[in-house]
């Protein structure tokens, strides 16, 4: 029975996990707001996971506690950027919702969303919203979501060409913050990798449970690439 209350998104918890391993490694000082924020991210999730796919049980039990926690952070973190944070999920919310019969863009926007827990997170920590996080977040966000491209790329070989044009301009887009000095080689490299993999000699479609251990590796490299950066900076 335990399992009906477990989110089956491909790929969401790695995605989600990710996001707000780098929120904690990019504040200063982790703390209760970004506990708060965390669980109300893990919880919102959970709850929108669960309505979708009509769960309406596990969806109710799952809303409580993303209330609980949400109720939690107005004790933790500062009002106006609660505000932020809340406009933004529900913005997103919406148009999940009105994705949600178009599978591959609803993936797209699903990655996306789940991506900026990294701000919410670094919001509750202390860490100010400046030019660094913004970018950090674009090229994370670009990642999860070229991994939509990649994984209906390797499931029908017809989409390949798409998954490398949005990898290629991405990969623009990454190459003008790694000029700027936006962002350090490490994370540039880490992104790239995903980014480059569609244009691979060797590429031939995947079984999913090979595309969901190779989509885990690389979007793992980007929490191990802020960790080089950190020390390349010390």
């Amino acid at each position: 029975m335990w399992k009906a209350f477990i989110p089956r998104a491909h790929g969401a918890w790695i995605i989600l996990a990710t996001a707000i391993l780098l929120g904690l490694l990019y504040g200063e000082q982790p703390g209760p707001g970004a506990l708060a924020l965390s669980l109300a991210a893990i919880f919102g999730f959970c709850t929108a996971e669960r309505a979708f796919a009509k769960a309406w049980r596990a969806a109710s039990i799952h809303a409580l506690a993303f209330c609980l926690a949400a109720v939690w952070s107005t004790f933790e973190v500062p009002l106006s950027q609660l505000v932020i944070l809340a406009s933004a999920a529900g913005a997103f919310a919406i148009v999940q919702f009105f994705l949600r019969h178009r599978r591959v863009a609803f993936e797209v926007v699903g990655m996306v969303s789940l991506s900026l827990v990294l701000p919410a997170v670094s919001l509750a920590t202390g860490c100010p919203v400046g030019w660094p996080l913004f970018a950090l977040t674009a090229v994370f966000a670009m990642h999860v979501m070229h991994a939509a491209f990649r994984t209906r790329a390797h499931l029908s070989p017809k989409r390949r060409p798409t998954a490398r044009i949005v990898g290629l301009g991405a990969g623009l887009v990454v190459l003008g913050l790694l000029l700027t000095g936006s962002i350090g080689i490490p994370i540039a490299l880490a992104v790239g990798f995903g980014l480059a993999e569609p244009w691979a000699p060797d590429w031939t479609p995947l079984r999913a449970r090979t595309i969901g251990l190779r989509e885990t590796a690389l979007i793992a490299l980007v929490p191990v690439a802020f960790l080089v950066q950190q020390y390349l900076d010390r």
